[in-house]
């Protein structure tokens, strides 16, 4: 087997394993943080769903394959832009689970090949593929703020009169699906496009430049594979992230963390199966609960503390610098294995 290709695939799964340790946080925070769960129980239920929605997404896999990868850059010579890229991304993607910021896997992955096709002289991404994808990685925190902001101010009126006790059970307990959904949709979106760059990798090593190539059994292999290390990485995860979303940035009673659960799974549910297009699950989920926090009359933001919104500054650069910092070490990547292989 040829050993570049047997590199890029255990770069997947290793990038797999850190999408799922890195973005558990992001999806059962919520739950979390208002005890509609124990950790080891929202972990347990995410990591299921993810494994879940892995295999339900093959739309946007079979999407983004096709339109992933330039023509010029498909033969082998594409396997020494996808190890280096690939490392970028697990790189700093790793790190900042380790800076307790939530981070987009897209921004991570397209940085790295980007900054390592660079350094061999090509494009391993289609042009409009990229300026569509980072536009709506752009605008979804924005839309998922304004539309849970919506929602709660729609829905705080008719609960005014009630108990909050038996409001806060019901929303609990939706709180609880809306977790199920929402890893579900993770899996079902960030699955699809580490897989998407496993069979580029496939069809490369083979000379080949049509999916109508690719074996069905050898796709699910590769779908199957990259469920079980994202959902295992699910099971590994910490606090680190949850803690930045559902506690520094925006402190949310069971009414608002159930409905930026809900309209976080929605809008990603919309994106890998009406549109098909990639979105980032962090910047949704950061979104949502901003926005709920915003509506809730019980809820905390305190944009007048000096830590939170240090804390929101300090996610902003982040993501800012999430894809230069990738296509640079994407680049720097590249050019120690062009070297080496030389």
């Amino acid at each position: 087997m040829d050993p570049l290709l047997v590199a890029a695939g255990l770069l997947c799964l290793a990038y797999g394993v850190s999408n799922g340790f890195h973005d558990a946080g992001v999806q059962v925070g919520n739950a979390v943080a208002t005890r509609t769960l124990r950790r080891r129980q929202a972990l347990f239920l995410c990591a299921g769903f993810n494994f879940i929605g892995a295999l339900l997404g093959q739309g946007l896999l079979l999407a983004l394959t096709g339109h992933l990868l330039t023509a010029e850059t498909l033969g082998h010579d594409l396997l020494l832009i996808l190890i280096p890229g690939l490392f970028a991304a697990l790189v700093i993607n790793t790190s900042t689970y380790f800076l307790a910021v939530p981070i987009s896997a897209t921004h991570c992955l397209f940085g790295g090949l980007l900054g390592a096709g660079f350094v061999y002289g090509a494009q391993p991404l289609n042009t409009d593929l990229v300026t569509d994808s980072l536009f709506r990685l752009a605008i979804s925190p924005i839309v998922a703020l304004l539309v849970a902001w919506l929602a709660l101010t729609a829905v705080v009126p008719l609960l005014l009169n009630r108990a909050p006790k038996p409001v806060f059970r019901v929303f609990r307990q939706g709180t609880a699906v809306g977790t199920a959904a929402l890893s579900a949709a993770h899996g079902s979106q960030d699955a699809q496009k580490i897989g998407a760059v496993f069979i580029a990798a496939w069809l490369s090593s083979r000379g080949n430049t049509s999916m109508d190539q690719l074996p069905g059994y050898v796709l699910w292999i590769i779908i199957v594979t990259i469920a079980l290390a994202i959902a295992g990485g699910t099971l590994l995860s910490g606090w680190r992230v949850a803690d930045t979303v559902s506690r520094r940035l925006s402190t949310l009673d069971p009414v608002g963390a159930g409905t930026s659960t809900m309209v976080a799974a929605v809008l990603s549910y919309l994106a890998a199966f009406v549109f098909r297009v990639p979105i980032s699950m962090s910047f949704l989920v950061v979104g949502t609960n901003i926005g709920a926090g915003l509506a809730s009359p019980h809820s905390r933001i305190g944009w007048r503390s000096r830590n939170r919104l240090r804390t929101l500054v300090f996610v902003l650069s982040v993501w800012l610098m999430g894809m230069p910092a990738s296509a640079l070490l994407g680049a720097a990547s590249a050019g120690v294995f062009r070297a080496i292989a030389a």
